[in-house]
């Protein structure tokens, strides 16, 4: 994108959370973009036997089959607006994502399960070094898995976070300190504040576009990528002329469009992709599987689900929430991280110190 501004609306349920905010508008000059080229976009062979697909080379133990007969012709429009209102298409959700967004080789393992109409929900972050094969960057024409085995003694960040009732709770497992954010009231799918499909994307007065994100804080954040898929939808999908649908299969056991494309050429070169492919669930607009390609071939870029289900376990969650709770940690009250900068009273700036202090007297 050339030119980006942001302008945030907020009304009493609109809030700010993990740095995601409530309703924000991103104005975006308009740019003439290449029609598509597919050409050199890897080849998925898709047939009954996971053994051999490409596609099922990151997770290769879950069966990936083809769908025979599609439920109802769908456009690109209808998946692009299910994508960006997916968290309005279930309930409940439960599920595991490996993200390698921020690097390959350190990819976030994030456990997740939410009840958005009860606005409750849990999520779990571990960042561990990985073993990666050493042929990941021939994945699309060498049967490899991309992450062998993760090191997980080497863990470098594991935290949870708990979210009910308007309380926030995180646990930073690593420091084995406690925060919580008592600072919104109860928040349940009724309460979100949707934008109708005609106005997600308008065009201002100077001729910028506009470009509408519904935020719910239940949603764990880093598990959004999958379950609330905007950002994707927008950064990929934008443009029709450049991706296709080219299938439909089956994953986790749900069917999914199986999507591959180019990106705008700005948007891929900040993310380092130049093709991708999409997996996205047919009821749901969920994004399960996503994988992105440099120019020259080798994978710079992935996301996919190891589990999805469309449930929550209220009482496993709550079994996990006094697991946490009857650890030691340090307490911190009204904590508020933002971008760049945090929140913090005298109090705990003393607490960081004296943990500081601990730390340097150990070398």
């Amino acid at each position: 994108m050339k030119k980006v501004r942001t302008v945030i609306l907020c009304t009493s349920l609109a809030v700010c959370v993990l740095g995601c905010v409530a309703v924000p508008f991103i104005m975006d000059k308009s740019s003439n973009v290449p029609s598509a080229d597919l050409s050199n976009t890897q080849d998925i062979n898709y047939s009954e036997s996971s053994e051999d697909l490409n596609i099922s080379e990151i997770v290769p133990e879950n069966k990936i089959e083809p769908v025979t007969e599609s439920k109802k012709e769908v456009t690109k429009k209808d998946i692009f607006y299910m994508m960006l209102n997916a968290q309005f298409n279930y309930s409940s959700v439960t599920g595991k994502i490996v993200d390698g967004e921020l690097n390959i080789d350190k990819p976030m393992h994030v456990e997740f399960s939410a009840n958005l109409v009860d606005g409750e929900s849990y999520g779990k972050t571990t960042i561990s070094p990985v073993v990666l094969n050493k042929n990941y960057s021939e994945i699309s024409s060498v049967k490899v898995n991309i992450v062998d085995d993760y090191k997980m003694k080497e863990c470098i960040q594991s935290d949870e976070r708990f979210f009910k009732a308007g309380k926030e709770i995180t646990f930073d497992n690593i420091e084995e300190v406690k925060y919580v954010e008592e600072n919104f009231s109860s928040y349940k799918q009724a309460d979100v504040l949707r934008i109708d499909d005609e106005n997600r994307i308008m065009e201002m007065d100077d001729g910028e576009k506009a470009y509408g994100y519904v935020s719910n804080p239940t949603i764990p954040g880093l598990a959004r990528i999958c379950i609330d898929p905007q950002e994707m939808a927008y950064g990929f999908l934008l443009d029709e002329s450049l991706w296709e649908v080219t299938d439909e299969t089956e994953y986790l056991k749900r069917n999914c469009y199986v999507i591959e494309g180019t990106t705008e050429e700005q948007y891929g070169a900040k993310l380092n992709v130049d093709k991708f492919k999409f997996l996205v669930d047919t009821e749901t607009g969920v994004l399960l599987y996503y994988i992105g390609y440099d120019t020259d071939g080798n994978l710079s870029d992935y996301m996919y689900a190891e589990e999805i289900s469309f449930d929550y376990d209220s009482q496993k969650v709550n079994n996990l929430l006094e697991e946490k709770e009857s650890c030691n940690y340090i307490e911190h009250y009204d904590y508020a991280p933002v971008i760049g900068e945090f929140h913090y009273d005298e109090e705990w700036a003393q607490i960081i110190a004296e943990k500081e202090a601990e730390l340097m007297s150990e070398y």
